[in-house]
């Protein structure tokens, strides 16, 4: 009887609590997205002196869950680390939609390039949009004809869209897309800065070649 009576003591006190739970779910503040304004360490703890975990690239996202005075919590991997919050913005120059078309493009032409190939396609694109020779929107440039897709290429890049949309891109095809959409146009290769300002076209050959980078050569 006495054992009955503790159970339907701690069943009470449980529902109790339950009911009585400070916490709402309204309450509960979500993660806020920032981005990256350029190459930044990324920190165990809120020093310059701790351990640095990874470096990001420009125009990474990351999720801040609080602000400090010098450096902003963000949450990465259900990990809690630290980031200089002078490299941190709310603010992009792009929108949801170029960001997955480029992604994906660049993950088509360059998803087996290295870094500063695949931000060098995406420098290309971009170079396009601001060039009164192409049309002025990501969009628009990718699908002029003659450029980028042709009838055997477009099945594949709906598969690079179906990788952005299900999360299967890899990483470094959406950061290089960011860098290229922030406004970038210089990458770091084999130790030099490549300065890409004036470049328009890309392919494996190119009889006008002025910049060579792994298997793309740029003009």
């Amino acid at each position: 009887m006495k054992r009955k009576l503790i159970i339907a003591f701690l069943c009470a006190a449980a529902l109790f609590l339950l009911n009585k739970s400070p916490v709402q779910a309204a309450e509960v503040e979500l993660p806020t997205t920032m981005y990256t304004t350029d190459y930044v360490n990324v920190r165990t703890y809120p020093s310059l002196d701790s351990l640095v975990v990874c470096i990001l690239p420009t125009g990474s996202a990351v999720y801040c869950i609080e602000e400090g005075e010098v450096f902003n919590t963000i949450l990465m991997n259900n990990n809690v680390f630290y980031i200089s919050k002078d490299f941190l913005t709310t603010e992009t120059d792009y929108n949801e939609a170029d960001l997955r078309i480029l992604s994906a493009l660049i993950f088509q032409e360059a998803g087996n390039q290295c870094i500063a190939g695949q931000q060098a396609v995406g420098i290309v694109v971009a170079n396009r949009v601001k060039s009164n020779k192409f049309a002025n929107s990501v969009y628009d440039v990718l699908w002029e004809p003659g450029q980028f897709f042709n009838p055997n290429g477009i099945s594949f890049y709906q598969k690079c869209l179906a990788a952005y949309d299900n999360g299967t891109i890899p990483a470094s095809c959406i950061d290089a897309a960011r860098y290229a959409l922030n406004g970038h146009t210089s990458v770091e290769y084999n130790g030099q800065t490549i300065e890409m300002s004036g470049i328009l076209f890309f392919s494996r050959y190119r009889s006008d070649c002025k910049i060579i980078i792994q298997d793309h050569q740029f003009a």
